[in-house]
Formats: structure tokens, sequence, C-alpha cells
């Protein structure tokens, strides 16, 4: 039985709990059936409310990564979680995308653990740019999963969402520390020359195997040239027709390269660009953060 299947049945049992008890306090007007209704109804709401929050106590919900979530003003998503169990420190970093320009990505963020859903835990955030935001969540000594409601600062149209990270699988790192927004920006730009460089080696990759094609083509145009002498003239009128596709190819080949060449250049100059970003926000570390990158 799935969990929406369950949620229903305990709701019908409630509702025929209350029914009952209704009939017996409205015929024995006894004050130990509205007592016990209290009771019942309150250990079912509460029994409710948990599993609305994690599902059933014997599964671990968990939001997976990338996964964008829609919300009224943007969206969201969690690009990557880790967790230092001896700072019982977690860090969740969230990719922003806004939706319209009056949003300023102001957020509010709440935290709950699995094992105490009645007690909330210290959440502290850094924006690091309007694309990504940092949570730093304190966590229990033990815990298996914790929800974090992620809500939106606008007006009276702010959208909200709660999104679930599992324990067992956040990136283990006991050398985990917060980190400045600078930090944070140098570790996104880093990321970003690593991906312009791996698109430059994939479009280097291409003109290699195109000019590899290219050098192939013209050694078949040049063997068909050679027997062209020996050929009938239905067969050198093949052998041209050939040979002009072949060129024609060769062509459209050499057109292609040329566009390679130009996305190269493209790339190369955002990586000299993101390079000239990160040498600007390093020249302004303080001293002691500095050292870390010189």
């Amino acid at each position: 039985m799935n969990f929406e299947k369950k949620l229903n049945k305990k709701l019908d049992d409630i509702q025929n709990k209350l029914e009952k008890f209704r009939s017996k306090i409205k015929f024995k007007k006894s004050y130990k059936y509205i007592l016990l209704t209290v009771f019942i109804a309150t250990g079912y709401i509460f029994f409710l409310s948990s599993g609305v929050i994690f599902e059933s106590n014997s599964r671990v919900a968990s939001t997976e990564l990338n996964k964008v979530i829609e919300l009224k003003q943007s969206s969201v998503f969690i690009k990557n979680t880790e967790y230092n169990k001896k700072q019982n420190l977690l860090e969740i970093k969230l990719g922003i995308k806004m939706k319209q320009v009056n949003f300023a990505n102001d957020y509010e963020f709440e935290a709950i653990a699995k094992e105490n859903t009645n007690e909330k835990l210290d959440v502290e955030f850094i924006k690091v740019d309007g694309e990504n935001i940092v949570l730093f969540v304190n966590t229990p000594k033990k815990w298996s999963a914790i929800a974090v409601d992620i809500k939106e600062n606008y007006r009276n149209e702010g959208g909200e969402t709660r999104i679930y990270i599992d324990e067992d699988k956040c990136i283990k790192n006991n050398e985990l520390e917060k980190r400045t927004e600078e930090e944070y920006m140098i570790e996104n730009i880093e990321e970003e020359i690593k991906i312009i460089n791996e698109t430059i080696k994939k479009y280097e990759e291409e003109k290699e195997e195109k000019n590899k094609t290219i050098e192939n083509t013209n050694a078949q145009i040049d063997i068909l040239e050679e027997k062209k002498e020996y050929l009938t003239e239905k067969e050198t009128l093949e052998a041209n027709q050939k040979i002009e596709a072949y060129k024609s190819n060769i062509k459209s080949i050499e057109t292609s390269i040329i566009e390679i060449e130009g996305k190269v250049r493209e790339e190369k100059e955002k990586d000299r660009m993101a390079n000239k970003k990160m040498n600007d926000i390093i020249k302004n570390l303080p001293k002691d953060i500095y050292k870390k990158y010189r």
C-alpha cells in the first residue's frame, strides 16, 4: 500500500472513530468520551503529520540531485550535499533560477530532523550570486533525514516547497567547514572553467575527426584519378561523379571545421574571462584566505 492510500485510510479511520464517539457523547453526555476523543484525534494527527513530512517510519524521503522544483517566482534544485559528522554540519548547495526580474532571490529556510519533528534546527545561508545559495544546517548527532522548507519572500505571491536530505546519500567530508561567499564564488568559477575546458577538448576532438575524414576522402579521390586511365568512357563518367561528390563533401566538412574553430575561440574567451574574474576575487581576499589560493 502506497503512502497516499495509507494517508486516506488513516483519515477515514479518524472520521469513523469521531462519528462513533460523537454518537456516544450525544446520548451519554459523558466527559470521559470527550477526553478520549481528543486524545485519539491528537494522536492520529501527530502520526499523520509526521508521515506527511517524512512519508513513513520505515522509509527515508530524499529529493534527488538536480531535480528542478518550480516555485511561483523562481525554480530551485539541489546541486550537492556534504556532511561533516564531527562538526554535525550539513552543507546544501542550491541552484536558483529567477522567473521574473523583480524577485531578488529572497528566501526563508527552516529545517527539522526526522527523529524530532518538533524541534527546528539552526539554519544559516549564503547568497553566493544570483544563481547559487549555500545552506548550513546544524544537525543532531544522529539523524537519518532532514526536511528543509524553502519559502520565497515576495509580497503575497511567494511560493514554498520542501526538500528532503538523506544522510546516507550525502557526501561524507570531515574536513567540511563554512566558507566565505568569495570562496564559494571561486569554487563555482573553477567548476565553470573545468566545463569550458571539457567543451574545448570535445570540439578539438571533433575537428580532428573531421580532418581525418578529409584526409581519407582525398586519398579516395587520388585512387580514382589513377584508375581513370584504364576505365571505359562510362566508368570514367561514374568515377568523375564520385570525385565531384567527394569534393563537395570535403567542402561541407571544411565549412563545419570553420564553425568549430569559431566555437573554440568563443570558449577560450570564456575561459580567459573566467580566470580574470577569479583572479580579481582572489586579489581582494583577506590575507588569511588569500594564502590558500596563492
